[in-house]
């Protein structure tokens, strides 16, 4: 791939991430309203809003996957899964033990970012592998997925890996089944593109001179800095304007 497809196809990622980041503050806004009492508690549970938290979650997860695979598909870069494990590792426990504190029995155990981490290890097996390897793994969890039913009768030990019949009530609970084939599926995708020597389109070079696109990018490429500080700033808002009031 080009050096120019490849801007292209890195902008295209932080694209998403930035749109996703931008569908996650809406989602947590709204929570927040519910939280605080200034629309229905019931809210969050509702099919919509549940649809729109698995959308948002998907796309971070399959974004992740095909970045694993941009950046070890030629082969694991040790330093960088180190660079990684800190990073990211560090940032789930600051979201775990922060929400400790912020829902007390509610808070967050397994959530988004300790999923991506897991399954950015675990995948790490075949991320290098052959075309068929990778499309014979991601074909198998897919399979799996659909058939297993979840909940399944297993310990809370087991919580991290599949949703159990033992009761989570974390705000945010992202176990690795099901979403590992979404994660799989996006190492798939990168690896397709690669085989293909997939080139971007005309209009895809011009998007990334629009505004809208080159803000969104701007965002995304700054995601997990946003991810941790946006909702600990709306809550002290939240605080601040029922006090104020």
């Amino acid at each position: 791939m080009a050096k120019n497809n490849n801007a292209s196809r890195y902008v295209q990622l932080d694209f998403l991430r930035g749109v996703a980041i931008i569908a996650m503050i809406i989602f947590h806004f709204t929570f927040d309203l519910s939280y605080f009492g200034f629309i229905a508690s019931d809210t969050m549970y509702r099919p919509n809003w549940v649809l729109f938290q698995k959308f948002i979650a998907g796309t971070f997860i399959f974004v992740a996957g095909i970045s694993l695979h941009l950046c070890h598909g030629s082969g694991i870069r040790w330093a960088f899964i180190k660079k990684r494990l800190l990073l990211v590792g560090g940032a789930a426990l600051v979201i775990s033990v922060t929400t400790i504190f912020a829902f007390g029995d509610f808070w967050i155990k397994f959530g988004i970012l300790h999923c991506i981490l897991t399954c950015s290890i675990m995948c790490l097996v075949f991320v290098d592998r052959s075309f068929g390897v990778i499309l014979s793994i991601t074909i198998v969890l897919g399979i799996a997925v659909f058939f297993v039913r979840t909940p399944i009768d297993l310990p809370v030990g087991f919580q991290w890996l599949i949703e159990t019949r033992v009761q989570h009530y974390s705000v945010d609970y992202s176990p690795v089944v099901p979403w590992i084939f979404v994660f799989s599926c996006g190492i798939f995708f990168s690896k397709f593109n690669l085989i293909l020597n997939f080139s971007a389109p005309s209009f895809v070079e011009q998007m990334r001179d629009i505004i809208l696109v080159r803000s969104l990018a701007y965002i995304g490429q700054r995601s997990l800095a946003i991810y941790l500080i946006h909702q600990p700033l709306m809550f002290l808002s939240f605080h601040a304007y029922l006090y104020l009031t």
